[in-house]
Formats: C-alpha cells, sequence, structure tokens
C-alpha cells in the first residue's frame, strides 16, 4: 500500500476533435425545444443546469416524470464551473459525527467512481501530524478507524479495481518527508493519508448529466432563463 501510494499531478486531458454539425439543424432544434416547453406539461421544472440540476432532472427522468431542465447561461457555468474538482467522500462530517452526511456523501462519491471511471479517479491527501495533541497521530488513527466502519462499503459494486477508494493510513515522519521535504517542520510526526475522489472535467461530468437526462426523456435547454413563478389558486403552475 505505502510502497504504491502516488500524488498525482492533473494532466492535461488529449485534445479531441469536437463533432461538427449544421448550424441551422442546431437551431430547428432549439426551436423545437422551446416549442415543447411552451405547449407541454410537466411534472418537474428544474430551474438550473449545474451538476445539483443536472442529476435532480436525470433522477426524476428515470422515475418515469415529464421533466424540463432550463438554464440561463452554459450548463454547468457558475457554482459547477468553480469547484475544486473533489468527489468528497464525507470524512469532513466525522469531527461532528454527523454519520449520515458521511455516509450519504461515501454513497455520492461512489456512485460517480462507478458510473464515470473515464472522468474520475480516487486521489490521495495527506495531513501532516505534530506532538501529542489533537494534531497527533493518535486522534488521527482513532478518526481513520471510525471512517474505516462507517465507509466499509464504499467500495460495493465497483468492478474496476483502479477506482476502489482504500482505506486511509499513517505515515512515518520519514515517509511523509521523502514526499514533501518542504514540510520539514518542528514537531512533524508524520503525516495521516486518507483517499477521496477527484473530477477531471467538471463541465464535462454536468454536461454528461444532461445529456443522460434528455436520453431519459428528459426537456433539456441553456440560454433560456426563468423569470418569475406562475401561481395559481397558491400553487405555482408554470
Amino acid at each position: 500500500m505505502r510502497s504504491r501510494v502516488e500524488f498525482p499531478i492533473l494532466r492535461r486531458m488529449s485534445a479531441t476533435t469536437p463533432e461538427r454539425s449544421d448550424p441551422g439543424s442546431r437551431v430547428d432544434e432549439r426551436s423545437k425545444t422551446l416549442a415543447i416547453l411552451a405547449r407541454e406539461k410537466f411534472d418537474v421544472v428544474v430551474v438550473g443546469g449545474g451538476i445539483g440540476g443536472a442529476c435532480t432532472a436525470w433522477d426524476a427522468a428515470l422515475r418515469g416524470l415529464r421533466v424540463a431542465l432550463i438554464e440561463q447561461s452554459d450548463f454547468g457555468g457558475s457554482t459547477s464551473s468553480q469547484s475544486l474538482k473533489v468527489l468528497h467522500g464525507g470524512i469532513r462530517y466525522l469531527q461532528h459525527l454527523d454519520i449520515s452526511r458521511l455516509r450519504e456523501s461515501c454513497a455520492e462519491r461512489g456512485a460517480f467512481l462507478r458510473i464515470a471511471p473515464h472522468l474520475t479517479r480516487p486521489i490521495p491527501f495527506a495531513l501532516p501530524t505534530y506532538g501529542l495533541g489533537m494534531r497527533s497521530k493518535l486522534p488521527l488513527r482513532a478518526a481513520f478507524q471510525l471512517l474505516n466502519i462507517f465507509t466499509a462499503g464504499r467500495n460495493a459494486g465497483i468492478r474496476d479495481r483502479h477506482q476502489h477508494i482504500p482505506s486511509p493510513f499513517i505515515m512515518s515522519r520519514h515517509e511523509f518527508l521523502e514526499k514533501f521535504p518542504a514540510f520539514d517542520a518542528p514537531g512533524l510526526t508524520g503525516a495521516g493519508v486518507f483517499y477521496d475522489g477527484q473530477l477531471l472535467n467538471p463541465a464535462r461530468i454536468v454536461y454528461s448529466a444532461v445529456r443522460s437526462a434528455q436520453s431519459a426523456s428528459a426537456t433539456a435547454v441553456n440560454y433560456c432563463a426563468a423569470e418569475k413563478i406562475l401561481v395559481r389558486d397558491g400553487r405555482p403552475e408554470g
């Protein structure tokens, strides 16, 4: 385990040639989509085409609901484009003993690692340890043991072993400084290493979710803003 651990730097993805299509056909397709939005009745209208909106639309469409997804700008062009490219597995919630959110985050990370192996991968993080107090190895080792227990099924359903999230472990001071010599400081005792997931291309993840929603019969269009909610008898209707 320790001899194989690496801390990769994201390399530039290889360039691909975009598909070319007739601009006129794209205009016709957009006109048809806007006509559907004006004509049809939907069970769910999702406003906002970031990763949350795209996955909501996809999930609702898979459940057999009639779904519309609208975005005022580019799909994934706002909050989703400003991410740290990390699929958090919930370790941040451990210190507050928020176990339900920890397990939910772990399940979501596992889902992305399973369904999008070409756009995700496990990535290690090293947390330096110091002295004998709360920043030492002892509390971190205890936290890692709890993390292992509460996320025991983190790799369930992930067939590709390269996509598996390994167990966290403790590094010695010597092992840590071999990889990160700039962290040499008084009181340093080593580090704790845990794994999360990394998004190689957040924009492509979002667009893949949008396209998947469309494949499940959702109607999706961007550069189409929601200006107000239409309300009748106290209930939104459009």
